[in-house]
């Protein structure tokens, strides 16, 4: 039997072996350099196209989950009872999410959304 991520198409990435440059070596790999001076860079307004993205990308996997008209759509939405989700339903939006943005939620935080806004909210980190 696979993972979750397999029965839904998605591939996860491996973990770099132990002992790799970037653990071995004081300053890290040219990659870590790499994308340390692109963070370096990033504007206010990246941040907030990463964001209008990944709320974009809740909302794109909540609608096709569930039932909701889009037009009928509030952060005020309960997802168990407003949204019917059972917790398949839930991990099937945040595996989308997660393989979409390339973010990752631990299931102690998932377990205490109850609402919309508590997903979008995750999703979008100030």
């Amino acid at each position: 039997m696979g993972t979750i991520a397999d029965l839904l198409g998605y591939s996860l990435s491996q973990e770099p072996p132990a002992n790799s440059a970037a653990e071995t070596e004081p300053g890290g790999s040219d990659a870590q350099e790499s994308a340390r001076a692109l963070l370096a860079g990033v504007t206010d307004e990246d941040a907030r196209t990463r964001a209008e993205r990944a709320r974009e990308s809740v909302m794109t996997a909540v609608l096709e989950h569930t039932d909701l008209d889009p037009q009928e759509a509030r952060e005020d939405l309960a997802l168990a009872t407003d949204l019917d989700l059972d917790t398949l339903g839930l991990y099937a939006i945040v595996s989308m999410v997660e393989h979409e943005t390339g973010s990752s939620f631990p299931d102690e935080q998932i377990r205490q959304w109850r609402t919309l806004g508590d997903l979008l909210a995750a999703a979008t980190p100030d």
